[in-house]
């Protein structure tokens, strides 16, 4: 399920990405930080804010606080002035940080929930496809067809099992247990079976009782 889960998500972190790398390529054309590449530093500070809501203003702005002596030989931090891409620097923070990294990254951790809630539900039916799967690729081996090929042409019949008059069974139960309800969707759709059963019967009965 979390393979799958992640899978399904995928277009969605696309979507995310290229936000980030939007958010990245006009960090950049300001030009505000150099270290250790302009390139680098504009996709540090887009990560940071959009991905990870971490932040510092100042040093988004491409500015740093000074330390003044105020006397007595004790120094006090003092903010820097505003740069010349004081606006533009504060549009884009806010732009960043209100679409990406609070609407773009709920929606996908939104995404990404309800994805993992589908294939939690249907984990036994994806295990029971990857074990098909998987005997499926040993018995198309090459080894097994020509340890077959041999079996048929000495007539032993080794590895072969005549599965023509053969017949497989299951039984499935209408309500799965609640040990077996996995995910969400699965206990929810349970209730409103039994609700639904219990309605029925009361319905039922109600109009046997008016007869």
């Amino acid at each position: 399920p979390v393979f799958r889960a992640v899978k399904d998500s995928l277009y969605f972190g696309v979507v995310v990405g290229f936000c980030i790398l939007a958010a990245t390529h006009a960090y950049y054309f300001m030009g505000r930080r150099e270290d250790p590449t302009p390139a680098y530093a504009a996709f540090l500070q887009s990560f940071r804010l959009g991905m990870l809501g971490d932040f510092d203003l100042f040093e988004y702005e491409g500015v740093d606080p000074s330390l003044v002596l105020i006397g007595n030989g004790t120094f006090a931090p003092e903010d820097p002035d505003p740069s010349v891409d004081y606006i533009a620097i504060h549009f884009l923070f806010y732009a960043v940080s209100v679409g990406v990294s609070v609407v773009l990254m709920n929606l996908f951790i939104a995404v990404l929930s309800s994805s993992y809630d589908l294939h939690e539900d249907l984990a036994k039916v994806l295990f029971l496809q990857a074990r098909a799967a998987t005997i499926h690729n040993i018995r198309s081996r090459p080894w097994g067809i020509m340890l077959a090929a041999v079996s048929r042409a000495f007539g032993c019949g080794c590895g072969e099992t005549d599965l023509s008059d053969s017949a497989l069974f299951f039984f499935v139960r209408e309500q799965p247990p609640n040990d077996e309800l996995r995910s969400m969707r699965s206990v929810m759709q349970s209730n409103l079976a039994k609700l639904e059963s219990k309605f029925e019967q009361r319905l039922e009965h109600v109009v046997e009782t008016q007869k």
